[in-house]
């Protein structure tokens, strides 16, 4: 495995890591975790984590448009935006 696969899948595991602790949190104690995580000099970083939550949201609204049917990389394509721009504007 390249370096830079290997990165992107540190940066993937760390992110659902993150993921799963915003769940558990109420929205002002996620808050300050966010804040904590992204103002630590030792820590990921922002971009790391940044890559790392797009990459899991790729692969969730992927597989979602693989649920509803889509077969070929153009139809997943396709119905990945489809989704994307279904989303209502109050998601959190």
């Amino acid at each position: 495995m390249s370096e830079q696969h290997s990165t992107r899948g540190a940066d993937i595991r760390m992110a659902a890591e993150f993921l799963l602790v915003q769940m558990k949190l109420s929205k002002e104690d996620a808050a300050i975790f966010n804040d904590a995580v992204l103002n630590n000099p030792n820590g990921p970083g922002a971009a790391s984590i940044i890559a790392g939550l797009l990459d899991v949201g790729t692969a969730l609204v992927g597989m979602l448009a693989e649920a509803r049917g889509a077969v070929t990389d153009d139809d997943k394509r396709t119905m990945a935006g489809e989704i994307l721009r279904g989303l209502p504007g109050n998601v959190a």
